[in-house]
């Protein structure tokens, strides 16, 4: 007997020839499974047939996922399964059944490939790179090792909800408008458009971010099969830079023994009558700076910005994920609500220096997100003479400091004041985030530590909270007077 399905993804048709061969008691070996020579939309319809709920819960989700391995034989595997657990459904409960094996073998392999897909799929834009990115589309080509992109699919709308984006594959595409996700037959390569000029931008971020005191290749081939990289473009990359990893780890041990950094000479920095190019010269030193950890996986370093006349020096605790890609401090989620804050207090930010303690981002992978990750307090003290050095070339008359990593940065400059309980502190528990922590003095320079913004956000106190209001009102009280 012979059983023809409409497309590798055809799992409605199989359900239903399924259901029919086990009420006829057909047997699994009297049966040949075809897929349709003419390719067709796959059936977005994939509902199990009434009469298989007699067949145990547990197979039938495993089947489910199981019918989208390339496996071509896996339609007879299904039926003798399903022809055994029809007469006796507790048969499920023998996992060392051969056939058990096998099925729960291509579960995983499915699975697996599906959370690859999710990780590996690389857009190109469409069109003008500039062009109004409401219309812009992306299209990405990939080739999942199995029959898996419609089934993760909807994972890519929820990620990416307001683009217009297509997927194309061997086996099936899949389209979103914005509205409606659409799915369609196979594609070939040459119909996937080239690279964009956001390729290259990832290339060199990928080649910044490569750690090769870090390669451990079995791991990385673990995590990154080599049957993906003919979708990725910096697979390109991974030979060229496995290649340098030796000499790279040789500059790098080199670089940690030498004891003599490459500081600007702050002395000299104190008697410098042209603090623009004083500022300059560190923002080059920092940028050749490699001695923490942080600058290894960082994209780039992030100094200081701002006039180098400005009374208003403000010092935060390190660049976050913005900041990293554009180079700027204080143009993230942090940076805004700071921004916010000094132009209701009546700030012109255009005369206030702002700057980080430590000048690389430092971050964990959280799946494709990089999140923030506090600086380990050696990274802290490394960066620290590039705080000195640019409030020796900026000589403000008040300092800022937000956080406690700040705090740490700068402590062995200042001349802290006796702490005092604050009225938060009379009534009990301070309420997060804490408003003014300490008070100091550099250089006749007055310095006072406030709550970071980002300990705002994390609370929940965003403008027009009673939160975030008492902070506002910390930040004014701690920069009154200032000439800015």
């Amino acid at each position: 007997m012979r059983v023809e399905l409409q497309s590798h993804l055809d799992r409605a048709g199989f359900y239903r020839a399924l259901a029919e061969l086990l009420a006829q008691g057909i047997a699994w070996d009297r049966v040949e499974w075809r897929i349709s020579p003419s390719p067709t939309d796959p059936p977005v319809e994939d509902t199990v047939a009434p009469t298989l709920k007699r067949l145990p819960v547990g197979f039938r989700d495993t089947m489910h996922l199981a019918l989208l391995h390339r496996e071509p034989a896996r339609h007879v595997l299904l039926h003798r399964i399903a022809q055994r657990l029809w007469r006796e459904p507790r048969g499920w409960q023998d996992s060392l059944h051969e056939d058990h094996i096998w099925l729960m073998e291509w579960h995983r392999q499915v699975r697996r490939d599906m959370h690859k897909t999710k990780a590996f799929v690389r857009f190109n834009r469409v069109g003008e790179f500039d062009q109004d990115a409401e219309r812009a589309e992306y299209v990405a080509w990939f080739e999942p090792v199995h029959h898996t992109l419609v089934e993760v699919a909807p994972f890519f709308v929820r990620r990416f909800t307001q683009m217009r984006w297509s997927i194309l594959s061997p086996s099936a595409t899949v389209r979103w408008d914005g509205q409606r996700l659409r799915v369609g037959p196979g594609a070939n390569r040459i119909d996937a458009p080239p690279p964009d000029a956001g390729e290259a931008l990832w290339l060199t971020y990928y080649a910044r971010i490569f750690n090769p005191a870090r390669v451990k290749i079995s791991a990385m081939k673990k995590e990154m099969p080599e049957i993906y990289w003919k979708n990725l473009p910096e697979a390109r990359l991974i030979p060229i830079l496995l290649a340098q990893a030796p000499q790279r780890v040789g500059q790098m041990i080199a670089s940690a023994a030498d004891t003599q950094r490459r500081l600007p000479d702050l002395k000299h920095q104190s008697k410098v009558s042209d603090p623009a190019g004083s500022l300059a010269s560190i923002s080059t030193a920092v940028q050749n700076c490699d001695q923490c950890a942080c600058a290894a996986r960082a994209t780039q370093a992030v100094m200081g910005m701002g006039p180098a006349t400005a009374k208003l020096f403000i010092v935060g605790e390190q660049p976050g994920d913005q900041e990293d890609v554009t180079g700027q401090p204080f143009v993230g989620p942090s940076g805004q609500l700071l921004r916010v804050a000094l132009l209701e207090i009546g700030i012109d930010m255009a005369r206030v220096y702002v700057t980080n303690a430590v000048k690389h981002f430092s971050y964990e992978m959280r799946g494709k997100r990089r999140i923030h990750k506090t600086p380990a307090q050696a990274d802290v003290k490394r960066c620290a003479p590039w705080l000195e050095a640019e409030l020796q070339a900026v000589r403000p008359s008040t300092i800022i400091v937000l956080g406690r990593t700040a705090l740490r940065s700068i402590e062995s400059l200042v001349e802290f004041e006796p702490p005092t309980p604050t009225p938060h502190a009379m009534v009990g528990p301070p309420p997060s985030p804490r408003g003014i922590i300490d008070r100091g003095r550099w250089r006749g320079a007055q310095v006072v530590a406030v709550a970071h913004p980002a300990a705002l956000l994390r609370a929940g106190a965003l403008p027009a909270t009673e939160g975030y209001q008492r902070w506002r009102e910390d930040l004014r009280r701690a920069i009154c007077g200032a000439p800015v």
